[in-house]
């Protein structure tokens, strides 16, 4: 088989589909192709260059295995992306994908078809309706890859055309990913794309994923409230939870361990950790979040201890949400003392808080609470936390 290169775009020939699963397979991309492309590939501002592989749609089909060379896809590879665009799916695997226990590693197969909901749980299959399911598949010389056990993320693109009440509130579209253990889990930071069409993720799993569309919302959250959009939208992401199926409780006090979890869930946060703080057990819910903000430094907590049950004051917020944002970006701005005079009880900020609040008013993500005044030390309810992880959610949208 010959493939086609113009340019940076390398065009597969078609085969013919197995008669019995559908899936056509021996797409092969060699490393010539690669070469060529490479060489014609302009690298963008962050110095990676794309290689775009185009794969025919084939009538009937049900699915595509593409085979690449591996020494494409291992970390001492150069700065590329190779993207691989079907009928049912787009997907884009970075030149790190595989680590060193594939280093010897010939050939990478991946795999990506149309998937029933069937696996899903009554209620998912709800959200999802009729809408579009793929299943991604990657296997190294032959063997297939369990979960998280890629070295390095792959971007995934479901086409999907929505309705207009869809379109809308997009907010509210999302997928839906059946780990290994056939329980479904949402893909909290996967987004509608209007301008490719697509709901578009990133994951190191393979398996089934589903569009749906998941709206939720609570009895004691009124359509009116000011907090409804942020309350809502936060929680049908996956980013934060009620104190019940039903309820919210939007006045009731947010605790250190609720904060700190829904900020490294909005953020995306992940890291490596052995150890946890002691009164954080392996069974609460949110252990692998307050994990992974205590090996980030987000949170040192008290002589081993995280308090998870306290009342977490406003500029506690602000030190915990900078110290985040700074592990997303580095480069993020800090703010001083000064910038707070225009507050009437400015004096009453701690100076451990100050550059954080400050850096909290400049990025528009905590405000006065009337006549000017900060309220450092005052608690915080569930509605005012979500509006802040809600302010950081929007700005997020805009990068």
């Amino acid at each position: 088989m010959t493939n086609t290169v113009e340019g940076a775009v390398i065009k597969v020939k078609a085969l013919k589909l197995d008669p019995v699963t559908g899936i056509a397979a021996g797409l092969s991309i060699t490393q010539e192709d690669l070469n060529i492309a490479l060489a014609n590939a302009k690298a963008d501002s962050n110095g990676i260059k794309t290689i775009r592989v185009e794969v025919p749609v084939m009538a009937g089909g049900s699915g595509y295995t593409i085979e690449l060379p591996a020494a494409a896809l291992r970390s001492d590879a150069a700065n590329v992306r190779i993207e691989v665009v079907t009928g049912f799916g787009t997907i884009q695997v970075p030149s790190v994908m595989l680590d060193k226990a594939a280093q010897d590693a010939k050939r990478v197969e991946l795999t990506i078809g149309t998937s029933g909901t069937t696996k899903l749980d009554p209620v998912t299959q709800s959200m999802a309706g009729s809408r579009p399911a793929i299943s991604l598949g990657v296997k190294i010389d032959g063997t297939a890859e369990a979960e998280n056990s890629l070295n390095a993320p792959v971007e995934v693109r479901i086409p999907y055309l929505p309705s207009l009440h869809e379109l809308v509130t997009s907010e509210y579209l999302t997928v839906w990913h059946v780990n290994a253990d056939g329980k479904p889990v949402q893909i909290r930071h996967a987004k509608y794309d209007a301008v490719k069409k697509a709901l578009v993720f990133n994951t190191t799993q393979p398996g089934t994923y589903a569009v749906a569309y998941t709206h939720k919302s609570f009895s004691d959250v009124a359509p009116n409230a000011w907090y409804q959009p942020a309350v809502e939208t936060m929680a049908s992401k996956g980013f934060i939870d009620g104190t019940s199926s039903t309820d919210f409780s939007p006045d009731s006090t947010v605790t250190r361990i609720e904060y700190l979890a829904w900020l490294v869930r909005t953020l995306g946060l992940s890291a490596e950790f052995a150890a946890n703080f002691s009164d954080i057990h392996a069974t609460n819910q949110y252990y692998e979040e307050i994990g992974i903000a205590r090996a980030l430094g987000i949170t040192v907590g008290f002589d081993g201890n995280f308090n998870p049950g306290a009342e977490i004051t406003r500029q506690d917020i602000a030190v915990m949400t900078m110290r985040a944002l700074r592990a997303a970006d580095p480069a993020l701005q800090t703010g001083t003392s000064g910038d707070l005079k225009e507050f009437t009880d400015s004096g009453q900020v701690a100076a451990y808080a100050a550059e954080d609040l400050a850096a909290m008013v400049e990025l528009g993500l905590m405000n006065g609470q009337g006549n000017a005044a900060l309220n450092p030390k005052g608690a915080t309810t569930r509605a005012q936390a979500a509006q802040v992880l809600y302010k950081i959610y929007q700005q997020q949208q805009l990068q």
